[in-house]
C-alpha cells in the first residue's frame, strides 16, 4: 500500500458510517478554517463517492448523523419541527 492511500475492511456493519462521520468532520474543520481565514488549515476538502450507495443515500446518512434524527424519518420526511429546530440549535444551522 502507498503512503497516501488508505484501506478499511470490517464486517457487515460501520465501514460507511466511519467513512462519512470522518469526511464530515475533514469538510467541515477545513470549510470553517476557509471561511476564518486560518493558515495552516485543518481538515481537507472532502470528495467521497460510494460504489454501495447512492448520492442521496450517503447524503441522508450524513443527515442523519449529524442531527440524530432517526433515518427512517429523515427518509419518510416525517421528522417534526421540534426536531429539527432542537436540532439546528445545537449544531447552529
Amino acid at each position: 500500500m502507498r503512503p497516501t492511500s488508505s484501506s478499511l475492511r470490517a464486517g457487515r456493519h460501520g465501514k460507511t458510517s466511519l467513512a462519512t462521520n470522518m469526511a464530515f468532520h475533514a469538510a467541515r474543520l477545513w470549510a470553517k478554517d476557509k471561511a476564518d481565514g486560518a493558515h495552516p488549515r485543518r481538515g481537507a476538502p472532502v470528495l467521497m463517492f460510494s460504489l454501495e450507495m447512492a448520492a442521496s443515500q450517503l447524503s441522508a446518512r450524513i443527515l442523519s448523523e449529524q442531527t440524530e434524527i432517526e433515518m427512517r424519518k429523515i427518509r419518510t420526511g416525517r421528522f417534526t419541527d421540534g426536531e429539527w429546530t432542537a436540532s439546528c440549535t445545537q449544531r447552529r444551522c
